[in-house]
């Protein structure tokens, strides 16, 4: 007789992230999902709207200078319709010209900096 819980899949947080630099994208991809995480990604407002439209991100990565809808409106939309979901700004602008957000991300940044993240916002997601 087999166990329930070894045969149910763990719980793999959605991540959101949002920016129009592919290698920004995938190294950020590859680190989410070396944690485990299940990682949707857009190049631009209206791929993440349409994203965070289809699927409930838990958490969301967001540059702010993308394609088709500047990063602080979009941060503003995708605030409205996730109320409860972080968003964390990644940005090689100034910090203090980041909208309010759950934290910040400057760029370059580092796997621990996104793990401290997760740690702190996912606390589901088991992060060794």
């Amino acid at each position: 007789m087999t166990d329930a819980r070894a045969a149910r899949p763990a719980h793999r947080s959605v991540v959101l992230v949002v920016d129009d630099e592919v290698d920004q994208r995938e190294l950020l991809r590859t680190i989410l999902e070396r944690d485990g995480c299940r990682v949707l990604t857009a190049q631009g407002g209206a791929d993440a709207l349409a994203l965070a439209q289809a699927a409930t991100p838990e958490l969301i990565f967001l540059d702010l200078l993308i394609p088709d809808i500047d990063g602080w409106k979009l941060s503003t939309m995708l605030g409205e319709l996730h109320p409860n979901c972080p968003i964390v700004i990644t940005s090689v602008l100034d910090p203090d010209r980041y909208p309010a957000a759950a934290a910040a991300l400057p760029k370059p940044f580092n796997r621990e900096q996104v793990r401290t993240i997760l740690r702190d916002h996912l606390p589901r997601n088991e992060i060794g």
